[in-house]
């Protein structure tokens, strides 16, 4: 079958196999920010029903992918009624997150490109002025990546979507038997 959609830039310099691979990973990204975003509603039992709830839960859901993480690992240190197996598990997965998730910004802001079977995604990264009156600048990184880590990574992702929906599901018969 043709493919009937317009060329663009990055099809210069990305293979179909990278491109699907790289979508996939994004979209395992975009779902577990999702399934996080519904942890910490129910964490703190926010009611996606209730306009005020909703209200509260946007301004914090605005927010990029690592203030969510914040946020949450704050929610936790701060609910009381929360079982210690629960927080324990959403810190650790957490942490896990944080430590496997690396390429999530990349793979959303960096340039990618690919010199045969080597690809690399280049990025600008903002350098805080050290001292007083110091501005703040910008550096120019480039890291080389293979298909197979984008792969890892993709099914990292949605392991921890995985375990977020399980903790979700976990916290809420919880709080149902309590009820």
């Amino acid at each position: 079958m043709a493919d009937d959609r317009p060329a663009t830039y990055a099809d210069s310099v990305l293979d179909r196999e990278f491109f699907e691979e790289l979508g996939r990973f994004v979209s395992n990204c975009g779902h577990l920010e999702k399934v996080l975003w519904i942890l910490f509603a129910t964490i703190a039992r926010l009611d996606v029903e209730n306009e005020v709830d909703v209200a509260r839960a946007l301004q914090t859901s605005i927010k990029p992918f690592g203030a969510l993480i914040s946020d949450l690992r704050d929610l936790i240190n701060k609910t009381d009624d929360l079982p210690e197996k629960i927080c324990s598990a959403v810190q650790e997965m957490l942490d896990d997150i944080s430590t496997d998730l690396i390429y999530r910004n990349l793979a959303v802001h960096g340039a990618w490109s690919s010199n045969g079977d080597h690809y690399r995604v280049s990025f600008f990264k903002k350098i805080q002025g050290e001292a007083r009156g110091n501005p703040d600048s910008y550096r120019a990184f480039a890291a080389p990546i293979s298909l197979a880590e984008i792969q890892q990574a993709s099914r990292n992702a949605s392991a921890y979507l995985t375990r977020a929906l399980e903790l979700k599901r976990t916290l809420e018969d919880q709080r149902a038997q309590q009820a």
